[in-house]
């Protein structure tokens, strides 16, 4: 670097250069830098520090904070309403209330052991309950978002745009019949282990209905998920 900024320097009449030998090289003894070389070593100096260059840092993402979650579910649902001696597909929900206003949303199942349950197809946020069929969400009064992408296998995630309010409840309903395990606390008779929460369940022919445990209408069912997003 060095060398590249004093072989452009070409020494003027009252500045004194290097002299050349016989055989090409510059003499030690009358070689010295001329102002010019001087003026590009300080700037080199001063723009790259006496370490070097350094890289410049990496952008990193914002922190995702989690807004809702319930983890004391310990029964899984299997897969799907068993129908006619057989597993029919099934599309699940939630409906859950934001302790902080965040976007860039993500929903996530999980297990009896705090772990993300595996998912396919998308998941759609509204803003009133639901008792249509998975495919009509779109339309649905209240309708939000559909989930852009699935990350890891296991979180659905909305775009950066779509933004849940602190305080105001959301229905979380997957679009797509595909099948997911996902565990719930229907054992806790009479405990609504996530106040102002709903599981819900769909069929692929069948609509949307709030689930109730099969041993009392008071015992109130919830699924074991987590939401979280970038805090605003």
């Amino acid at each position: 670097m060095f060398e590249a900024a004093f072989a452009d320097v070409t020494p003027g009449a009252d500045e004194i250069g290097p002299d050349i030998d016989a055989q090409g090289g510059y003499t030690v003894a009358h070689s010295v830098l001329n102002r010019k070389s001087i003026l590009v070593l300080a700037a080199c100096a001063a723009a790259c520090g006496s370490g070097g260059a350094s890289a410049p840092s990496a952008a990193t993402s914002p922190q995702l904070v989690t807004v809702a979650e319930l983890t004391v579910g310990t029964i899984p649902t299997g897969n799907g309403p068993y129908i006619n001696g057989t597993f029919a597909p099934a599309a699940y929900g939630q409906s859950i209330t934001p302790t902080q206003t965040v976007s860039g949303p993500r929903f996530r199942w999980l297990d009896d052991k705090g772990n993300g349950v595996a998912v396919a197809g998308t998941m759609a946020i509204l803003t009133r309950v639901y008792g249509g069929l998975p495919a009509d969400i779109p339309s649905a009064p209240g309708f939000v978002a559909t989930s852009s992408t699935i990350d890891g296998g296991t979180d659905f995630v909305f775009d950066e745009s779509v933004v849940l309010t602190q305080g105001v409840k959301y229905w979380f309903l997957e679009s797509t019949p595909a099948q997911p395990t996902v565990w719930v606390d229907g054992q806790l008779h009479g405990i609504d282990a996530y106040p102002g929460g709903e599981w819900y369940s769909a069929g692929t022919a069948g609509p949307y209905i709030h689930i109730i445990s099969a041993f009392s209408a008071a015992d109130l069912v919830d699924a074991n998920f987590r939401v979280s997003g970038h805090p605003r």
